[in-house]
């Protein structure tokens, strides 16, 4: 049974100007992945992990369904690559417009973001769909279809993804105990 999903939105990487130093971040993309799905020992199957690039392409992950894939950088990727040319399970990448993602996800849903409600005094549940932006955010044309959802964060300052990720993890796997 799935009990958490994590809704990473991403600038699509061809469109990034490779001036920017957050240009193709695919290896920050990699390490969320990492801290959404990865325990000490294996694997968290209880998750989902779904990327909505800007260009409508959505991957979707999911690990109870997983062979082969390793956790560095390099071979998730690598895999992640491969999975666009031959059926990989576990691994779907399809065209969805983003409202349709949001339609396909479990509530509640909580958007993570700078300015959101402290952690602590949310309404936060073990289970549900957790929406965080890449390092360039949520681009506004699509922050226009999340104002319904209530904004949480972990502190006061930016933090990576992936750092958000592995800290709301632990919060919750405390909580479900």
């Amino acid at each position: 049974m799935v009990e958490r999903t994590f809704l990473l939105v991403w600038h699509t990487p061809s469109l990034i100007k490779p001036r920017q130093p957050t240009f193709n971040r695919m290896d920050s993309l990699a390490r969320s992945i990492q801290q959404a799905v990865w325990l000490s020992h294996g694997l968290r199957e209880d998750v989902i992990v779904k990327a909505y690039f800007t260009d409508g392409v959505l991957l979707t992950l999911t690990p109870r369904d997983w062979r082969g894939v390793h956790v560095d950088e390099r071979s998730l990727l690598g895999q992640l690559n491969s999975a666009r040319e031959k059926r990989t399970p576990g691994i779907r990448y399809e065209e969805r417009s983003f409202r349709e993602v949001l339609e396909g996800v479990q509530p509640p849903i909580f958007l993570l973001e700078e300015d959101g409600q402290p952690l602590e005094e949310s309404m936060l549940t073990h289970s549900g769909t957790f929406i965080l932006g890449g390092p360039l955010g949520i681009p506004e044309d699509l922050g226009s279809f999340l104002k319904e959802y209530p904004r949480v964060r972990v502190g006061r300052k930016a933090y990576l993804a992936s750092s958000v990720i592995a800290h709301l993890n632990i919060l919750l796997d405390e909580q479900g105990e």
